[in-house]
């Protein structure tokens, strides 16, 4: 069933009906309203790559992603779940979740994916490395 997503204040609400998948679900859901002001703060740099939204908008369309931010928003979403599902997975395959990902057409995933990795190894906050991940598009 559908989900809700809200902000109050400081504090972010999501809210389930019954649905499979509702860890990688719910933990995509509560990315949004962490990752978006960061994307926002980094606006200049996902504007030097906006012709990439000609390779995937018709597939984002479909799915209702209208702009390039919001595709951007989307796939680094996708990423970072993917890589905190494998922390509390160890079992998951990585491999199989992003071939998924880019199967359904969100082929930047892996590009993020990939560039958290190095995130991980740094010692910087995840807002301070975020304008390096986003430049993996322009490589």
């Amino acid at each position: 069933m559908g989900r809700l997503r809200s902000k109050v204040g400081n504090n972010s609400y999501v809210i389930f009906g019954p649905t499979a998948g509702r860890t990688f679900l719910g933990m995509h859901e509560h990315l949004h309203p962490i990752v978006k002001p960061m994307l926002k703060e980094n606006a200049a740099i996902i504007r030097e790559t906006a012709h990439l939204y000609s390779e995937v908008k018709n597939r984002m369309q479909h799915y209702g992603y209208s702009t390039w931010d919001i595709t951007v928003e989307e796939c680094l979403i996708r990423a970072l779940t993917i890589k905190l599902m494998k922390a509390m997975l160890p079992s998951l395959s990585t491999e199989d979740s992003i071939q998924r990902e880019h199967d359904w057409g969100f082929i930047f995933v892996k590009n993020f994916y990939d560039k958290l990795s190095t995130y991980e190894k740094s010692k910087k906050t995840f807002q301070e490395y975020l304008p390096s991940i986003l430049r993996t598009l322009s490589s």
